[in-house]
């Protein structure tokens, strides 16, 4: 048995198995940065630590978690979202759920919708997923691009259970008709410490040039918020744009916009 530290205050069991038997990349279907460390994630949520490189390759060792909430379970990741310096979240496709991980705990669990308890479960056809591409955690709400502008889900904790909250649409209404969410993704651009307003990058994908070259329109958007109850969550109101760009990346396959940060 091998432990590793992400921090000074956390360790995680490790299969030994994993360092002799390292996974090729194209065995994961995401990769994620917590807490200032590199996780990968295959299709049936394995979860894996980058460790380092050697001449030209990378290192990874497996986490030894506790998978009991989602045995046998195969995913299709539709967004994803680092909630803090020890967790992330990840939207399955095929059954339009969300699930959490817990570096501390070692454990995945099941994020359950608010309005779970009113519903018939399971459900035989997948819902729309919550979460599209990258997405950000701020004051307590996870936003992501969808349907022509942002959604913004509150994620609490109740009973021992993680919960996200029905959405709040904060529409770009400034968009085109046939602009939608599924071909955008966020980046996290800073905060007005006075008025609680964030700002973020929307990334989105322009057509008209064809491959290698690939026009992408980065736009700046202020979200206004609200104080909650809680001293730790401001809800947003409103979203208006600041500024936009035009970037060009060359590059001679397609690109996948959903997973793009700016710069």
């Amino acid at each position: 048995m091998l432990e590793f530290s992400l921090n000074k205050d956390r360790t995680l069991a490790m299969d030994r198995l994993s360092v002799r038997r390292l996974p090729s990349a194209d065995t994961f279907v995401l990769f994620i940065t917590v807490g200032g460390e590199t996780i990968a994630l295959t299709d049936t949520l394995e979860v894996y630590h980058q460790t380092g490189f050697s001449y030209g390759s990378t290192f990874w060792l497996r986490c030894k978690a506790d998978q009991s909430h989602v045995l046998e379970r195969k995913v299709m990741i539709s967004g994803y979202v680092a909630v803090n310096g020890d967790s992330f979240i990840v939207s399955d496709a095929l059954t339009g759920s969300c699930l959490l991980f817990d570096l501390c705990a070692k454990q995945w669990r099941v994020v359950m919708p608010w309005a779970a308890f009113s519903e018939d479960l399971p459900r035989t056809s997948p819902t729309k997923c919550p979460l599209n591409g990258r997405c950000v955690f701020v004051d307590g709400f996870i936003y992501t691009c969808r349907d022509g502008g942002l959604a913004a889900y509150q994620l609490f904790d109740k009973d021992h259970s993680v919960y996200l909250s029905e959405p709040i649409f904060l529409r770009f209404s400034w968009l085109v008709d046939d602009c939608v969410g599924e071909d955008m993704c966020l980046d996290y651009a800073g905060k007005d410490v006075d008025s609680g307003a964030i700002l973020f990058y929307v990334v989105q994908l322009q057509s008209g040039y064809p491959p290698p070259k690939h026009d992408v329109q980065i736009t700046i958007v202020q979200v206004k918020t609200k104080a909650t109850t809680s001293n730790k969550k401001r809800e947003p109101v409103g979203v208006t744009p600041v500024d936009c760009v035009t970037r060009f990346i060359h590059h001679k396959e397609a690109v996948d916009i959903r997973c793009c940060f700016a710069l």
